[in-house]
């Protein structure tokens, strides 16, 4: 088989920058049109587009979960097996991965509150509480603690959770397979019972089954088993209508269908959107820059609290954009001063290699 068509043959870094991009887009949408995502929509009074829309707009969380379940259970593929201290590596690897991303966004933030007459001192405290809040926030902890949270907010430690736990979910996950699924499911099916619109879900146990069911993608191969039939016409015709009955569904079900729905947009991904050449780089564009548009547009939205504007597409166009642009600055410190670098650098320390 020639380098090229394998590459098409399985699902590449390009497409999971293409459903993030997806998801970022859903997620700032979800961020700033006013709704409810635990109602469904017989509960509405003449339920308006924009307003599904943005409610639907929570799946955001499942994907980027899953894809980091997948992301993980693939890069674990790809080392050597070292027992408990391998496994106790390869996390903290990835943690502080996600922490040098965290950190970057972190710092020139804080930069910017202080250079306009801000303080860390009015969001920490003083004194030794201060200090610990701080350090708690640094580490990406700050939600488990119920301390101080500058950016990130409850995800950031959700995701830190899970990497921690990824060796236990990947054990469970190839000897259980679809048992798994089923117990790492009974969060939503308790949610579907207790029937209360305003639970609280944002927070990890709802999103477990979303990571693990990353994992069980990589573990079993099916997103490249997707790619290499998605040139058949049935595949499309399939992909399309999972989507449209996911939808549906989640329009009345609501948020116990997000990660099934996510698993369909994935799937359009694979054998539509990635065939689509101006659509597919315009979302990897926007995948690319996910993670510092998630860290900084809440903060950005709070700035443009004072703005006027004609209505809520405006306000999300100005709002995606300018947090798109904030991020791309980031990138390019990032790039232009060498962190980057030195972050590969210590993450080979930390797994025993060179970088």
């Amino acid at each position: 088989m020639v380098k090229g068509k394998e590459h098409k043959m399985t699902f590449t870094k390009e497409d999971t920058n293409i459903v993030k991009g997806i998801a970022i887009l859903a997620m700032v949408f979800h961020h700033i049109y006013p709704n409810n995502t635990g109602l469904p929509i017989y509960t509405l009074d003449n339920p308006g587009f924009l307003q599904l829309v943005a409610s639907c707009g929570k799946i955001c969380v499942a994907l980027l979960t899953i894809l980091s379940g997948y992301g993980l259970a693939e890069s674990y593929k790809k080392i050597i097996k070292g027992g408990i201290g391998g496994n106790i590596r390869f996390v903290f690897s990835h943690y502080f991965q996600l922490l040098s991303m965290y950190w970057a966004v972190y710092f020139i933030v804080s930069a910017v509150i202080y250079l306009r007459g801000g303080s860390l001192i009015a969001i920490y405290g003083i004194g030794i509480r201060g200090v610990c809040n701080f350090i708690i926030d640094l580490l990406g902890l700050g939600t488990l603690f119920h301390t101080s949270v500058l950016i990130g907010g409850w995800y950031l430690t959700a995701i830190i959770a899970f990497y921690f736990l990824f060796p236990l979910f990947l054990i469970l996950t190839k000897k259980m397979k679809w048992g798994v699924l089923i117990i790492s499911y009974i969060p939503w099916l308790y949610y579907m019972i207790m029937k209360d619109v305003n639970m609280h879900t944002d927070w990890f146990l709802f999103y477990i089954f979303s990571f693990i069911l990353g994992i069980y993608l990589s573990c079993f191969n099916w997103l490249n088993w997707m790619k290499k039939n998605a040139e058949k016409k049935q595949m499309i015709v399939i992909s399309i209508v999972l989507l449209v009955i996911m939808i549906a569904l989640r329009l009345y079900i609501t948020l116990p269908i997000d990660p099934f729905l996510s698993l369909a947009v994935i799937m359009v991904e694979i054998v539509i959107i990635s065939k689509l050449p101006h659509l597919k780089r315009f979302l990897c564009v926007c995948g690319t820059e996910s993670a510092n548009i998630w860290l900084v547009h809440p903060w950005l939205l709070g700035e443009m609290a004072t703005f006027t504007f004609k209505g809520y597409v405006a306000k999300y166009i100005v709002g995606f954009f300018a947090s798109f642009a904030v991020a791309y600055v980031i990138s390019s410190i990032k790039k232009g001063t060498g962190y980057n670098d030195m972050v590969r650098r210590i993450r080979g320390k930390i797994v025993g290699r060179e970088a």
